[in-house]
């Protein structure tokens, strides 16, 4: 008998689906991807690419940058991070040179921007006149969609690049066709990995059609770009090897805890370890970060089930419990009356998980971090526990309301929180951090500071957008959507629209959050990276619907894509 089959209290269902990706599927898949003549191989290639890097120095502009952005949409920059920062740091402190074309200065502008250098706006002052751009650049369509990426790396009140996305928006419809990637969704939005898997296969079709014009000789650009595409494409399938396993690790630890499924919960909780592997690797997908990934697979995993017990499976009583008992952090709660039995086993699921990663901490690094993940998770159970009320008494919140519970009860803050205290761990045991600086930024990011509150809001709007449908229809509280429209009585579609609006402005503060000298510059340069990649993965899930509760679509395919299904390579 299953911890809650004696249960008589009526509950509510969410009729979430089985997971599609079983335990036993997740063991028996194998990759040989991390065979040493593959390791061998793939060292020689990046040897011959940093060549490339090394030898364009000195050479035109253009040919720097534009292996330079090649290299990051392929999922290898992190190979060639010194020379890359070399180039683009020469770059920075150079004059630029006002005879760059569209093209090249929004190149420009986008990959120092990404890396966090402040480069100002007036660097597209020379293609505009008397306030616009010149009309000339509607028909320059590589220029056009350069300037559309670039201005998506805006901060507020920016007015030359608000200019620029609406100029190149505008007229880049013409070029474009509905469904194009480009159309889709701006590069600064897009999940690394997952656009490394989409690109390689766009630059292998370039290259194919290059060797078909030019089929009686190779050129040395062409040379090149074959070293590249078949690194790419080896780096690509090692990684996955690599996060098959850290999968499989995962897998283990849910059937062990027995989360999910098993519980007696039925449908009203969402069992996704995939999914919640997914997450992870949108957030940090380098190879350094394995136990980063391993933890934030587990709380996301955590979450998930927490979260469903408060918005679906727990009376307003059993809410008001779990709430006081996260928030004591007191094990004994377990022991108290009030709670069925599955509920208690999700509650020694978290403290025995939670106490565990802070035990690890203070046997490796000798200093105390369970106070800051302690309030994390308290301060996510009140935001539950406030939804809750909300539900039970029928209130409508307003969207600023409903904006402040909702930016901690989306889970942003506290898994910043959890992969912070990853991320510092590997790099103060590895002496490249001090503890000090360790506990003084868990003192800030504890108390949400504005990059991780821009972060959130974006998640949390985004999640609306694609959820919300679903949810009215089983009766939750209203969603950002809903609360726009209660707030203003217009249509739904004027209320998407603008909390689309809401999303555009909050990112261009975490943008001006994030560059160097932002409010944002204490923290790890690797950490301001995964506290933007939290919005980006939020969209991959849910930007066609509800990607993580229903994820039968567009979340399979990018879960078989990086973790199962390797690009055909073929050893020299």
């Amino acid at each position: 008998m299953s911890p809650c089959e004696q249960e008589t209290v009526e509950r509510r269902s969410a009729n979430y689906a089985p997971s599609i990706w079983t335990h036993q599927f997740i063991q028996s898949q194998t990759s040989e991807y991390l065979d040493e003549k593959y390791v061998e191989r793939a060292a020689k290639l990046k040897e011959r690419v940093r060549g490339l890097l090394v030898q364009k120095e000195g050479t035109l502009l253009l040919d720097q940058l534009e292996l330079v952005d090649v290299l990051q949409r392929l999922g290898l920059s992190h190979h060639f991070d010194h020379e890359i920062h070399e180039i683009l740091s020469a770059f920075n402190q150079k004059h630029h040179n006002n005879d760059m074309s569209l093209y090249q200065a929004s190149l420009l502008f986008r990959l120092l921007r990404q890396q966090g250098y402040p480069i100002s706006q007036e660097i597209f002052k020379g293609f505009m006149k008397e306030g616009q751009f010149e009309e000339r650049h509607r028909e320059d369509p590589k220029g056009l969609l350069s300037l559309y990426e670039a201005s998506y790396l805006s901060i507020e009140d920016e007015e030359i690049l608000d200019s620029a996305k609406v100029f190149s928006t505008l007229h880049l419809n013409k070029y474009l066709n509905n469904g194009d990637d480009e159309k889709e969704l701006p590069l600064h939005w897009r999940v690394q990995r997952v656009e490394s898997r989409r690109f390689i296969d766009a630059y292998e079709k370039r290259l194919e059609t290059k060797k078909t014009k030019n089929s009686c000789e190779v050129e040395e650009e062409e040379e090149e770009e074959i070293i590249i595409l078949e690194l790419a494409k080896l780096d690509f399938n090692m990684m996955q090897a690599i996060y098959l396993k850290e999968l499989k690790e995962v897998s283990r630890w849910h059937e062990e805890i027995g989360l999910g499924e098993g519980m007696g919960m039925g449908s009203c909780t969402r069992s996704r370890v995939a999914e919640g592997f997914l997450w992870s690797v949108g957030f940090m997908d380098q190879p350094q970060y394995e136990y980063c990934r391993n933890i934030i697979s587990k709380i996301s995993e955590l979450i998930a089930v927490i979260d469903d017990v408060y918005d679906v499976y727990a009376t307003l009583h059993e809410a008001q419990i779990l709430t006081d008992a996260i928030t004591r952090w007191d094990v004994k709660a377990v022991e108290e009356e009030g709670l069925p039995t599955c509920v208690k086993v999700c509650l020694l699921a978290l403290f025995n998980y939670v106490n565990l990663i802070a035990y690890d901490v203070l046997k490796q690094l000798g200093i105390n971090v369970l106070p800051y993940l302690k309030k994390a998770w308290a301060d996510i159970a009140k935001s539950y526990l406030v939804e809750a009320k909300w539900y039970h008494n029928e209130q409508k919140p307003s969207l600023d309301e409903y904006l402040e519970n909702g930016l901690v009860s989306i889970g942003a803050p506290v898994v910043l929180i959890e992969a912070y205290i990853a991320m510092a761990s590997v790099a103060a045991t590895n002496k490249e951090m001090t503890t000090a600086k360790m506990l003084e930024d868990l003192e800030i990011l504890v108390e949400n500071p504005e990059i991780v509150r821009y972060s959130s809001i974006i998640c949390r709007l985004c999640d609306d957008l694609g959820t919300s449908s679903d949810e009215m229809e089983r009766g939750d509280i209203p969603k950002a959507v809903q609360c726009r429209m209660n707030d203003t009585a217009c249509r739904e579609d004027e209320a998407r629209e603008f909390i689309r609006g809401l999303v555009e402005e909050n990112w261009k503060k975490m943008n001006g959050c994030a560059l160097v000298g932002g409010n944002s510059s204490h923290f790890p340069r690797d950490f301001v990276t995964t506290v933007l990649n939290l919005p980006r993965t939020c969209l991959l899930f849910y930007r066609h619907g509800d990607g993580y509760g229903r994820p039968e679509g567009t979340t399979k395919q990018h879960i078989s894509s990086l973790f199962f299904r390797p690009f055909a390579t073929a050893l020299p």
